[in-house]
């Protein structure tokens, strides 16, 4: 093998060598964060079967309305508000992800 051959092909070495220890380390790193990741999933989870089942949420806000109604005005006027909050919020341009 000529010599550029044979520094191109150690250098490859290298690089790989170095590649398998940073993913190695990623893998040891990244177990931090599974409980955050696992929780994010199960939102999303959650988010799509309500998304699936909206009766479920209708027949839990009928059933607040039933055995506890003043607190199901309560949370729906809070609801409300926050709704327009937001929209006078959104109207005015400004952003969230501005201040995030």
């Amino acid at each position: 093998m000529t010599q550029p051959k044979a520094s191109l092909a150690r250098r490859r070495e290298i690089l790989l060598a170095r590649s398998t220890l940073l993913r190695r380390q990623l893998v040891e790193q990244a177990v931090v964060l599974s409980p955050v990741f696992s929780t994010a999933d199960r939102l999303q989870e959650a988010y799509w079967w309500i998304r699936a089942h909206p009766e479920a949420l209708a027949a839990g806000a009928l059933a607040l309305m039933v055995w506890r109604p003043r607190k199901a005005w309560s949370l729906g006027w809070r609801a409300w508000s926050m709704w327009k909050l937001y929209q006078r919020w959104h109207a005015t341009g400004l952003s969230l992800r501005r201040f995030l």
